[in-house]
């Protein structure tokens, strides 16, 4: 479904072209009731939202619900398509299901930092961490286009307050000034890409200015939520030399129809790189030949996938965690049937504030009756736990 195709959903028929290809109107328009959702999805599909009393106590007290227009309508093409998995894929990824209630108090645990973020080492200063000597993530926005239920942010990622904190991005960019040993910053989210053109090229000037620095990324998922939203302005404001690359989000082949690839193309062949996060969990992508088909087909649109990403562990998603031996398993999958080009680092984020390792010999210890012992970067071994959840707390040590 691509440009004027939407008229055939009937909420949307009267929408216009101009409307529909509008990043803005996008997310003006996103559903943000599950059963407003299920609604739509009666008008193509057998599938169901429930909205139930459960469902909607999650998605006002836990963690918001929002999904695109353009999500839900390329949910459509997927399965006109018969994509397999594309509605697992979808379902999964954004509709609030029981499963978020913690089995001890969902309300306290939606807090729960499970890699380290908010440790004083790692959080210098509000909208910063920072797990390696050299490289920071700067948080520009709490808001995103859609939600995704196993996000590991959503302690404080949700619809509030507003987009844009000046006070907190110009204390993050002194920080970022005065750290002279930092060579690379990332800029995340929520999605640094809800905000305005303006307001993403003030932080990146402000950071190629800074002679230091000598990359800067921007990570998104806005690329399949909104891909409207790689407009020519967009790509002419944020087209400078240090721009190193987009990283997007990516978790299953059927994300990627016409406009996604259209976006894609924009960013490409205006000289701008673009790597895939994918991360890997159960009822999404942890099938052999639907992450084969996905990473595949990302090499094909000229995207480099870059991290399969290993559960990041928080109470309320455990429903997501496939495990470390079953993450191998798929590894070695795409290392026997895949080009080289498409087989992405297989990396584990470590609780305390350790950052993240690749899955490899290198890195993995020993596996213990615990879990996975992992040498972080600092030397410390790290026990990543399976399951990691120990009573209320995320424990990294043995």
């Amino acid at each position: 479904m691509s440009n004027n195709d939407h008229r055939g959903l009937p909420n949307w028929s009267a929408v216009t072209d101009a409307e529909w290809n509008d990043w803005k109107w996008q997310l003006r328009n996103s559903i943000t009731n599950v059963a407003d959702l299920d609604t739509i999805l009666r008008t193509f599909t057998e599938s169901r939202a429930a909205a139930t009393s459960v469902v909607d106590h999650i998605s006002r007290d836990l963690f918001a619900f929002k999904v695109s227009p353009f999500m839900v309508a390329n949910l459509k093409v997927a399965l006109d398509r018969n994509i397999k998995g594309a509605w697992s894929a979808f379902s999964s990824s954004f509709i609030p299901t029981e499963f978020e209630v913690s089995r001890e108090d969902g309300a306290s645990l939606v807090r729960v930092d499970g890699i380290g973020e908010d440790l004083k080492q790692s959080n210098p200063v509000p909208g910063i961490t920072r797990f390696y000597s050299n490289r920071v993530l700067l948080r520009m926005t709490h808001m995103c286009a859609g939600y995704c239920r196993y996000c590991f942010r959503r302690r404080f990622v949700g619809d509030g307050t507003g987009a844009w904190n000046q006070g907190d991005i110009d204390r993050s960019l002194e920080f970022i000034r005065t750290e002279k040993a930092v060579s690379e910053v990332i800029l995340s989210g929520g999605d640094p890409l809800i905000l305005a053109d303006d307001r993403l090229k003030y932080v990146l000037d402000k950071c190629s200015a800074m002679d230091h620095i000598r990359r800067v990324r921007i990570d998104t998922k806005m690329l399949t939520m909104i891909p409207q939203r790689i407009t020519s302005e967009f790509v002419q404001a944020i087209r400078m030399p240090k721009l190193a690359a987009i990283v997007a989000h990516f978790t299953h082949v059927s994300e990627l129809g016409p406009d996604v690839i259209r976006a894609s193309n924009a960013l490409l062949d205006a000289g701008i790189p673009i790597y895939a996060h994918i991360p890997l969990l159960h009822n999404v992508n942890d099938e052999e030949v639907e992450l084969h088909d996905l990473v595949e087909r990302l090499v094909d649109l000229r995207i480099r996938p870059y991290y399969l990403i290993q559960f990041i562990p928080t109470d309320w998603t455990e429903h997501f965690r496939v495990s470390l031996g079953r993450g191998l398993q798929l590894l070695e999958y795409l290392q026997k049937h895949c080009t080289g080009l498409a087989v992405p680092i297989y990396i584990v984020y470590l609780p305390s504030g350790h950052g993240k390792v690749p899955f490899s010999p290198q890195y993995f210890v020993r596996r213990s009756d615990a879990g996975y012992v992992f040498k972080a970067h600092d030397g410390a071994e790290v026990l990543y736990r399976e399951p990691m959840i120990n009573g209320n707390h995320i424990t990294g040590s043995e």
